[in-house]
């Protein structure tokens, strides 16, 4: 999902549209890195999860 931001005129004015649409893409692009990176946190977290209890799975049987 893009970066929705809303500057004022006087921005606008000030710096002019190129700068400002220049922004608004950096922005976005942080912004979708930004969740690439979560997404892959999430996913590593639940491979550790499952490694977690796979080793706990194996302790386990080694008792019996």
């Amino acid at each position: 999902m893009p970066y929705l931001a809303n500057f004022s005129r006087n921005f606008y004015d000030k710096f002019g549209h190129d700068v400002v649409d220049e922004l608004i893409a950096w922005l976005n692009q942080v912004y979708d890195e930004k969740r690439e990176m979560d997404a892959l946190h999430r996913e590593a977290q639940e491979i550790l999860r499952e490694l977690r209890e796979i080793r706990s799975l194996l302790i386990a049987q080694q008792s019996i």
